[in-house]
């Protein structure tokens, strides 16, 4: 099992330890990891722990109930105030601190709870979001209804985390315990797959705000459509391009948010292949960078075929290679910073086989269209084990 400490988690243990368990605390969990659960059984920092633990799951499971209070007050009829949606927040946020404080204290789960405080902070961002919407609607005097798209996307949010609270508390903590006592990988691992789909849902539901605030941005399939048209026309478009979906950002969606994938088809003679094309936006719609996309001058049909590019690369090279490969590539940079921003010839050839620990390669980059020779870069590599 992977072990990652970050954000809520790694802030909830440093104030376990300023609390003022000090070294006893380091010492009994060091304790409670490393025995045997009825060998510790008369431990009394085992005692406490599994005190501790259980409280702490149970004051998870009703800060989960009174997050599911105010969500339902967000999702009625009538337009979306400020304050509602500050009290859904205030509860998400209050169930992904606990959440954390029972990454610290079970042994067996660390990555479930660790996951569950990590995808409620992704909402808390997005309600924050929501919220700033808000009450930039309420300043202009106007009021913000829900619409059926908004109203789905919330109510997927709502229903992964019904399914993951079901999953998770299959019991009554306060009567029967916690199933979590002991160890429940497969359940845990399930509980993890109904997280990344959360976090993927709360990704999407932020598609939402710029509709609610009366944006006219166009949705960024639609603008990814569309600049592809711009730059090449819409029979080359329909000709070579395949729209391969959109993708989330459920991680950093402060980097970016959507991305709007396409497949561009490429032939010459023998040759075929299909590169990405890549659009990236963010939590506003608002483009920030895109990758693949041929600019005027750029498009097929190309006069250099593959023969044509090896031979003339050959020409450029003097030292004795083992294998030779030659592929089309958007290339936006070479390796000596000489800008391209176009799809070229790239001929490597290996001066070493590519299977050995370490070797060097030269690359030769040649423009499709006259077979000038654009740049030449040596290139070494080594493998660390």
């Amino acid at each position: 099992m992977s072990v990652r400490v970050q954000g809520r988690v790694l802030v909830v243990i440093v104030i376990f330890f300023i609390a003022g368990l000090g070294g006893g605390f380091w010492a009994g969990y060091s304790y409670f990891r490393s025995q045997h659960a009825r060998a510790a059984a008369g431990s009394n920092y085992v005692g406490w722990y599994n005190e501790q633990f259980i409280d702490n799951v149970a004051l998870t499971q009703n800060a989960f109930g009174n997050l599911f209070n105010e969500f339902n007050d967000v999702l009625g009829e009538g337009p979306l105030d400020e304050k509602s949606v500050r009290e859904l927040e205030s509860w998400v946020e209050e169930t992904s601190v606990q959440s954390a404080k029972v990454t610290f204290l079970d042994r067996n789960h660390f990555d479930l709870w660790d996951w569950t405080s990590q995808a409620l902070e992704l909402f808390e961002d997005f309600l924050e979001d929501l919220r700033a919407t808000v009450r930039l609607s309420s300043e202009m005097n106007t009021t913000i209804i829900l619409d059926q798209d908004s109203i789905e996307k919330l109510e997927e949010i709502y229903d992964d985390l019904q399914s993951f609270y079901e999953h998770v508390f299959p019991v009554d903590v306060l009567e029967e315990g916690t199933i979590w006592q002991t160890p429940h990988h497969n359940e845990a691992n399930t509980a993890l797959g109904m997280l990344s789909q959360l976090r993927e849902d709360v990704a999407k539901a932020w598609l939402m705000l710029p509709v609610l605030s009366g944006s006219k941005v166009p949705p960024p399939d639609v603008q990814a459509r569309e600049l592809l048209v711009e730059a090449t026309g819409e029979e080359y478009f329909t000709k070579y391009f395949e729209f391969k979906g959109a993708q989330f950002n459920d991680w950093e969606p402060d980097d970016w948010l959507t991305r709007v994938d396409y497949g561009y088809r490429i032939q010459i003679g023998n040759y075929t292949a299909t590169r990405e094309v890549e659009f990236y936006f963010d939590k506003v719609n608002r483009l920030l960078r895109s990758s693949g996309v041929p600019p005027a001058g750029n498009l097929m049909p190309f006069s250099v075929s593959r023969e044509e590019a090896i031979n003339i690369a050959k020409g450029q090279v003097t030292q004795s290679y083992v294998e030779i490969e030659a592929e089309i590539r958007y290339v936006e940079r070479s390796v000596n910073k000489v800008p391209v921003n176009r799809y070229v010839w790239q001929v490597v050839f290996y001066l070493n086989k590519k299977s050995a620990p370490s070797g060097s390669m030269i690359e030769v980059l040649i423009d499709l269209k006259s077979g000038e020779v654009i740049d030449i870069a040596r290139v070494s590599w080594m493998s660390i084990s």
